[in-house]
């Protein structure tokens, strides 16, 4: 509770989640060069020694007042070496503003979900959200905004949300969806299909 979330690596167990909120009403901020990590466990009691390897569960709520990320969310799952050991979890964000100036990631074997549930989010050039899936289904990124949302980018850099990864079948992934009263898209927009160990590639997922 507080508006700075210290840097750092939160755990929660399945189906729980770490809570980042400010009762004093002046919003939450992630600073630059802070980077917040949320990892899934099996035994609350015991993190290290009960990793899952999935991605945590990170909430920001600041219901009426802003959430400000110059930082890095990061919820993706455990890295051994270069591959993922499970799936990405969750960032979730409920504010009246959300200025994003950094990046959220919910990467993993299959990608996690990234919800904003705002009155107005600005994604600045250069910021990022990714919830990509390594060798499974890509993830989902929802925004749902009663007014404004403006993804920016200029001549040489742009705001990314990317969601790529395996669509299998009719699985509803690798979905970017975006609702707002006015929406902006000036940076680039990515639900990709990747190539297999065999060479084919899969199809793309959904913007919408």
């Amino acid at each position: 509770d507080g508006q700075v979330v210290p840097g750092g690596t939160y755990y929660n167990t399945s189906g729980s989640e770490t809570l980042f909120t400010n009762s004093g009403g002046n919003g939450i901020w992630v600073k630059s060069g802070s980077t917040v990590t949320g990892l899934e466990v099996s035994n609350p009691t015991d993190p290290l020694g009960s990793l899952t390897g999935n991605g945590g569960t990170l909430h920001f709520s600041a219901p009426g007042s802003i959430v400000r990320i110059d930082g890095t969310v990061d919820a993706s799952a455990l890295l051994s070496g270069s591959l993922y050991t499970g799936n990405g979890g969750k960032i979730i964000v409920d504010s009246a503003y959300l200025y994003q100036n950094g990046q959220l990631f919910a990467n993993g074997a299959s990608g996690g979900l990234i919800q904003l549930n705002v009155g107005n989010m600005v994604m600045s050039p250069g910021a990022t959200i990714e919830a990509l899936g390594q060798n499974g289904p890509g993830g989902q990124v929802n925004v749902f905004a009663s007014g404004v949302v403006d993804i920016q980018g200029t001549a040489g850099l742009k705001a990314l949300i990317d969601t790529s990864g395996q669509v299998i079948g009719i699985y509803n992934s690798n979905v970017i969806h975006i609702e707002g009263g006015v929406v902006n898209v000036d940076g680039i927009l990515r639900a990709d299909g990747i190539q297999l160990a065999d060479g084919t590639a899969t199809s793309g997922g959904k913007i919408e």
